[in-house]
């Protein structure tokens, strides 16, 4: 049992559990800075909330300390060092402290003005000159939260285990690396399981709108949330301009280079300007029915329907010219 409270399992295990306990407190504080808004919680539905509270924190522990639960079960003896350890323990105060302390707490200051969590689109946004004074003024606008912060990111360097020496289940190789291995698969098939929000195989990807199945409106499903999970699960969903490249790199080369001739032939002459401005207005033709004109790819004849156009439109001015 000794061995056992010693073993890179315990340790893992106890880190993990004091992030449940942070992610706890900052859902407290969250719920008491956003009272106004949010409401006292009737006993009734508290069962149902700490149920969706507990799936949500696990997807964010997850997603934060992935890479934190292989390197700490990864079955080589280099977790025996002692610079191994300081990697893990560093990595662990560090990332929870950004990701899963700052963030959340900064949530109760972000719902409060958009009754919504911080999400991965806000990041797109929050990409100007001017963002490291709006974090600075809302932290000297928020000071008890600034120390409640300072206060979580300590309980996690303090009790994050930064002595702790932890010692392999057995040594014999069969043992350390087979069963090494067995648990690192387990652990890892676990961890998906708990990102995807369960194991049936009906289960889906848990998403932010599955909160509102543990709540009864709105601000009650943004309080189960939690972060990095908003952040992570909005990635590519919202925030970034996306944009189609109509034409290659060397076709807009191209372009420029007929601008400019173009431009020269009908300064040098007056003779080539009514040329070039007729073969213009069939350019202009040609794009306006093969691409900005909807009916032309109603039924996949866009082509034909284009070359009818420009036959169209000659037959007129033949019929113009000459009856």
């Amino acid at each position: 049992m000794k061995r056992l409270l010693k073993s890179h399992i315990a340790l893992l295990a106890w880190r993990l559990a004091l992030l449940y306990a942070v992610l706890a407190i900052c859902r407290a504080i969250f719920w008491r800075y956003n009272y106004a808004g949010i409401g006292p919680l009737a006993d009734a539905e508290l069962p149902a909330l700490a149920r969706g509270a507990l799936l949500f924190d696990t997807v964010s522990v997850l997603y934060a300390n992935a890479l934190l639960i292989v390197l700490s079960l990864i079955p080589l003896h280099l977790r025996e060092r002692r610079w191994w350890q300081r990697m893990l323990y560093f990595y662990y105060v560090g990332v929870n402290a950004l990701l899963v302390v700052a963030v959340n707490l900064g949530d109760a200051v972000y719902f409060r003005y958009t009754q919504k969590r911080f999400t991965a689109e806000e990041i797109f946004f929050a990409d100007n000159d001017n963002s490291l004074q709006l974090v600075g003024k809302f932290m000297a606008e928020n000071i008890p939260l600034l120390l409640a912060g300072i206060g979580l990111i300590a309980l996690l360097a303090l009790a994050g285990g930064r002595k702790a020496r932890p010692e392999p289940l057995c040594r014999r190789p069969l043992c350390y690396y087979g069963g090494g291995t067995v648990l690192l698969v387990v652990a890892a098939l676990l961890s998906v399981a708990g990102m995807r929000g369960g194991v049936t195989r009906m289960t889906r990807p848990v998403t932010l709108s599955n909160a509102t199945l543990y709540a009864s409106d709105n601000a009650r499903a943004n309080l189960i949330l939690s972060n990095p999970f908003c952040i992570l699960r909005t990635v590519g969903s919202g925030g970034k301009i996306n944009y189609e490249r109509y034409f290659a790199p060397e076709e807009l080369v191209l372009e420029v280079i007929g601008i400019l001739v173009g431009f020269g032939l009908g300064s040098a002459s007056s003779t080539f300007l009514p040329v070039m401005l007729g073969f213009a207005g069939g350019a202009m033709l040609y794009v306006t029915s093969d691409e900005m004109i909807p009916e032309t790819h109603a039924h996949g004849f866009q082509k034909q329907a284009t070359y009818a156009l420009l036959l169209g439109f000659i037959t007129f001015v033949l019929m113009e010219k000459c009856v």
